[in-house]
């Protein structure tokens, strides 16, 4: 039982860690290329879905809309490494 728990653990935080990569390429594609090529689509294929609730949230609470950074992107960033933190 000790060991499923830590493969769990281990498989979860590899997870977390391959999400929070992407992540930063999404910013680097982001600054720097501006049509949509098929890298950037694959990344934004991969993150989006693990942003959208975080950004369905802050739309309710009035937070997307008054700041021009992407909040929900850093908020979804900051859970990820607390909860990586946490396992």
């Amino acid at each position: 039982m000790t060991t499923f728990i830590y493969l769990t653990a281990n498989t979860v935080s590899i997870l977390i860690s391959a999400i929070q990569l992407f992540m930063f390429v999404r910013v680097i594609l982001s600054l720097f290329l501006v049509d949509d090529g098929p890298i950037l689509g694959f990344v934004l294929i991969v993150t989006e879905p693990v942003i959208f609730p975080v950004r369905q949230i802050c739309a309710k609470l009035g937070l997307s809309d008054t700041l021009p950074i992407d909040i929900p992107f850093f908020i979804t960033f900051l859970l990820l490494s607390f909860i990586s933190m946490i396992l």
